[in-house]
C-alpha cells in the first residue's frame, strides 16, 4: 500500500500506529508530485487528532524545499500569514533573495487578480509584510534591485515606497566601506 494511502486510512480509521509509520515513509522518501500536492492540502487542514502537529511539520519542510518548484496556484489554499512565513523564513529554499523576493512578489499579483474566497486585505497584508521586512534586498546588486522594482509595478506595488531605494543606498555604503578598508586592516571602520 502506498503511505498517501496508508495516511488516509490511518487518519479515517483512527489508527495512530498506521498514521506514524505512514508518515515516516513519506519523510523518508522525496516527494513525488502527490506528495508535494498532499502537503499543500495538509498545511491548509482543520485536524487528524494526535499526528496533526507532525503531518503539519512534514508539510512545512516539504513545502520549504520544494515550494519554489510548484506553480503558484498550487500556493492558492494557504492563507497569507501562512504563505508569508514559509516564503519570508531563510529555510525556504531558492538559491539567492531575488528568487525569493521575485516569487513571492508575484504570488502576492496572482492574489490580488485571481477571485479567492480567502482573499482578505489581512491576507495580502501578511504577504506585504514579508516582502518589506524579511529580505536583505542589500545583498542585491543594483540590476537585480531595478527587476525587483519592474516586478513589483507589474503585480501592484506591494513593496512599501523607499525599500528598494533604503536597500540600494545600503549596499552603496557597504561597498564604499569595504573598497576604502585597507587590506591590512582586520576591521571595517565607520
Amino acid at each position: 500500500m502506498m503511505p498517501i494511502n496508508m495516511l488516509a486510512t490511518g487518519i479515517y480509521f483512527g489508527i495512530d500506529e498506521v498514521v506514524s509509520f505512514a508518515t515516516d515513509n513519506i519523510g523518508r522518501d522525496r516527494p513525488k508530485h502527490g506528495v508535494r500536492h498532499l502537503c499543500f492540502d495538509l498545511l491548509n487542514s482543520k485536524n487528524y487528532g494526535s499526528i496533526s502537529q507532525r503531518l503539519f511539520k512534514l508539510s512545512e519542510s516539504f513545502v520549504l524545499k520544494f515550494g519554489w518548484q510548484e506553480s503558484l496556484d498550487k500556493w492558492d489554499s494557504l492563507s497569507g500569514e501562512l504563505v508569508s512565513k514559509i516564503v519570508g523564513s531563510s529555510l525556504f529554499f531558492v538559491s539567492n533573495e531575488y528568487e525569493r523576493a521575485t516569487f513571492l512578489i508575484k504570488l502576492f499579483g496572482r492574489r490580488k487578480t485571481v477571485s479567492r474566497v480567502n482573499n482578505t486585505v489581512n491576507d495580502l497584508e501578511h504577504i506585504c509584510d514579508a516582502l518589506n521586512e524579511n529580505f536583505s534586498y542589500s545583498t542585491l546588486d543594483l540590476n537585480e534591485l531595478q527587476k525587483i522594482s519592474e516586478a513589483n509595478k507589474n503585480n501592484r506595488n506591494p513593496l512599501k515606497p523607499g525599500t528598494l531605494l533604503a536597500a540600494a543606498w545600503l549596499s552603496s555604503e557597504l561597498q564604499f566601506l569595504v573598497k576604502s578598508t585597507p587590506k591590512s586592516s582586520t576591521e571595517l571602520e565607520g
